[in-house]
């Protein structure tokens, strides 16, 4: 032991200056790998908004069917109503007819 401390402290600025260079390439190593890491994660990033940009676009039209499926209810319950109560007056005090009634 007595023979490394005074080989260290013969050569302290060799060995002062090697562990500065050891330090310095680790951190420049941890700098490369969170610099890479955050180029990672961005490429996905974008990858997820074009995802999802290209589902949303997709799911457009069906969206519109529905709504537009959905807007007719209201005119179709109209026609049926029209239809029962019309050619179907003993229905009026039906009480079936009157909760499809209230239904629609």
């Amino acid at each position: 032991m007595k023979k490394i401390i005074n080989h260290l402290k013969k050569n302290w600025i060799r060995h002062g200056f090697e562990t500065l260079v050891v330090i310095v390439g680790v951190l420049i190593a941890f700098t490369l790998n969170d610099w890479n890491e955050y180029r990672k994660s961005k490429r996905f990033e974008s990858k997820l908004k074009i995802e999802l940009y290209n589902s949303i676009q997709n799911d457009i039209p069906l969206l519109d069917s529905a709504i537009r499926a959905i807007e007719r209810i209201p005119r179709s319950c109209e026609a049926i109503d029209c239809f029962v109560f019309e050619y179907f007056p003993e229905n009026r005090m039906n009480p079936v007819a009157f909760i499809y009634k209230e239904l629609c």
